[in-house]
């Protein structure tokens, strides 16, 4: 079978994009072929591929799985799942193919930013494959640079240091990559002994956040280290949502008027966004104020500062007004806003300097701003006249990865919670998880995983009451209850930040009792943290969390996270170890968002929406010579929405929302109804 009717039916194709970073290699990097690229995936990137060949393996017939993420400028991480069979049992004598391999790792890869090598128009890479696990395969360590020699040549030199087995990549290796038109790329390339040549195209989807990506790969050496020849396919997308969320409805330019409306309108125009039983004020010198109940924008609280301040211009705009807007979340003030109604208008509509200042109730500077006294227009209604119950609805995974039972074996349920605020701060809150029956066969009855699967069960029955101590930069959460089905105590949560909100201190610690048990009936634990924002906008931050977890056991976890949007990705750490025995440790990557609409209003006595923050981490021991199921370590306690999720998931400072003067716009362009 010839490949050259494929190739030139595929050049004729419509492509939209081509870079050798766009593609991602079967040996767990960024890089058409067998090679690395000299750069990275684009920082808040997602790049998701598989590829038929396991190169460099015993028995090279197979599938690699892999996702790869631009964490920040010229640093990339990878996960990779390499296995010749997905389903068959290994602890099973001739069910698997010969030379069976099933290998779960991580790799990471970092182009220096340097503006001397680009001057010269060089890039640059070092990085490492295969870690974590107890087997390590196909680990490399490479470092790699290209140069353009024409506008349509480049030119990739490198060298590497195969440690693992299996390792393809060792030894000097080279590439001469030819841009050709429509934007597709060949490439041409030895490494080890092996000659290649890759075709990559990029293609578009039914979704324009999306496009997906297309190889036609081909050995030309004799050595088997690869596949004779295979297609791989894959998918690169944005990690920040919001940049494919609702399009503008009245844009120019990236513009969109303010529709002017009376003052009398306010509290209507407030309600038609979602904002539910807004208050009006005034004060001594006719500063108009504003009090809203944020309940329909769970991505962001700046969502909500910015549809808000929509409604405010449309109200206020045509007038010198001074007003005050104050966003409350379960009756507790979190974010207060204030500025010049016509002031508003115009940056609304034109952009340039922000016109507002913008406090954080997690900091005393907003009491301090704050005008102490409001003649309302009506007397506040009394608590239980607010009582609005939400529904809130998500999924819930069990799931392993790379084991010697299945290459990817999951439970797929669902999560019903229904919460009740109360007054200011007080919430009911009662869970309950239901499966689907959406399995694999391993988590079905007599399955390897069976006792883990996902069982009908009410987990939580708890009441938490949340206190802002706005003096002392310092907000509480306190619950009692029932969690995990059947252990009955209490939790304490504390979050303390510095007066630029870069520093964070806090304790969650907790005693339950399970009455059902005869031994090991009692659990008590506390759970020190520390988190580091390097910058106002928290896009990059470092968090610590240290002492004695609800297993029992005692140690740490360090994390790194990287915000995309409101997207978070976490690469950690964790030690600990349980009495008596010990340390036992784990890498892995954890992905938190959103899973809700992003404007929610739901209806006038009821909200229904999804969480606004759900959390799935890969992991793999580390520091140990098996690879087994190790459960129970390093578990933080879940009592419901923890605090820092009422907190706009950690961003809740008075410098985050004055560094977001773009996101409150594209709220207003985007998300806000006239």
């Amino acid at each position: 079978m010839t490949h050259k009717p494929i190739f030139a039916a595929l050049l004729a194709a419509l492509p939209i994009s081509s870079a050798a970073q766009d593609y991602l290699s079967p040996n767990g990097f960024s890089g058409l072929g067998l090679l690395p690229s000299a750069t990275t995936l684009a920082p808040g990137m997602a790049s998701a591929g598989q590829d038929k060949t396991l190169p460099g393996a015993p028995n090279v017939q197979g599938s690699n799985f892999q996702i790869g993420l631009g964490l920040m400028p010229g640093l990339e991480i990878m996960g990779r799942l390499a296995t010749n069979d997905t389903k068959c049992n290994m602890f099973r004598a001739g069910v698997c193919p010969p030379n069976m391999i099933r290998d779960f790792s991580g790799s990471m890869k970092w182009a220096p930013q340097s503006d001397w090598l680009q001057y010269y128009g060089i890039n640059s890479a070092i990085g490492i494959s295969d870690v974590g696990g107890a087997a390590n395969y196909f680990r490399s360590y490479y470092a790699v640079a290209s140069k353009s020699v024409t506008p349509v040549i480049d030119v990739r030199l490198g060298a590497a240091s195969g440690v693992g087995p299996n390792a393809l990549l060792d030894g000097p290796f080279a590439a001469l990559d030819l841009k050709l038109p429509l934007n597709s790329l060949l490439s041409l390339q030895q490494v080890n002994g092996t000659r290649s040549a890759h075709l990559g195209i990029s293609l578009p989807t039914p979704v324009p956040s999306i496009t997906g990506t297309l190889t036609l790969n081909r050995r030309l050496s004799e050595q088997p280290t690869t596949e004779k020849s295979w297609v791989g396919f894959g998918l690169n997308f944005a990690l920040d949502a919001s940049k494919a969320t609702l399009k503008p409805s009245a844009t120019v330019d990236g513009r969109r008027a303010v529709r002017a409306a009376r003052p009398q309108d306010l509290v209507r125009l407030l309600k038609q966004n979602g904002f539910h039983q807004p208050q009006l004020g005034r004060t001594a010198d006719g500063t108009q104020v504003v009090v809203v109940e944020n309940t329909a924008f769970g991505w962001n609280m700046a969502d909500a500062v910015g549809v808000a301040l929509g409604a405010v211009a449309s109200a206020l705009g045509d007038a010198k007004q001074k007003f005050e807007l104050v966003l409350t979340v379960r009756g507790i003030r979190q974010v207060l806003v204030k500025g010049e109604g016509a002031a508003l208008k115009r940056w609304l509509e034109e952009g340039g300097a922000s016109p507002l200042q913008v406090y954080s109730f997690n900091q005393f500077g907003a009491v301090q701003a704050l005008s102490p006294q409001v003649r309302w227009a009506e007397s506040p209604a009394a608590w239980w006249q607010r009582l609005r119950p939400e529904f809130l609805v998500s999924p819930l995974v069990t799931s392993t990865i790379g084991t010697e039972r299945g290459a990817f074996d999951f439970d797929l349920g669902l999560n019903a919670n229904l919460t009740l605020p109360l007054w200011s701060g007080a919430t009911v809150d009662l869970n309950r998880q239901e499966p689907t029956d959406l399995q694999t066969r391993n988590f079905e009855g007599g399955g390897a995983f069976f006792a883990s699967r996902i069982k009908p069960a009410i987990t939580r029955r708890m009441l938490h009451q949340v206190v802002t101590l706005e003096p002392l930069n310092t907000s509480l959460r306190l619950s009692v209850g029932t969690t995990y089905t059947s252990w009955d105590g209490v939790q304490l949560e504390t979050a303390t930040q510095t007066d630029n909100g870069r520093h964070r201190l806090g304790l969650q610690m907790g005693r339950f009792e399970n009455s059902r048990l005869a031994t090991n009936n009692s659990k008590a634990y506390s759970l020190y943290n520390y988190r580091y924002a390097w910058n106002n906008a928290q896009t990059t931050t470092s968090e610590i969390v240290a002492g004695e977890f609800w297993g029992g056991d005692t140690g740490y976890q360090f994390t790194q996270r990287f915000w995309h949007g409101d997207t978070a990705i976490g690469v950690y750490i964790r030690q600990s170890k349980m009495p008596n025995s010990s340390n036992v440790s784990f890498a892995g990557v954890q992905i938190s968002l959103p899973i809700t609409p992003r404007r929610n209003r739901g209806f006038q006595h009821i909200g229904l929406r999804g969480t606004n923050q759900f959390s799935y981490a890969l992991e793999t021991k580390i520091l140990d010579t098996d690879n087994r199921l190790t459960g129970g370590y390093g578990e933080v306690p879940r009592t419901g929405e923890a605090l820092l999720q009422t907190l706009n998931r950690d961003r809740s400072s008075g410098q985050y929302f004055e560094a977001q003067p773009g996101r409150l716009r594209e709220a207003f362009r985007t998300l806000y109804l006239d």
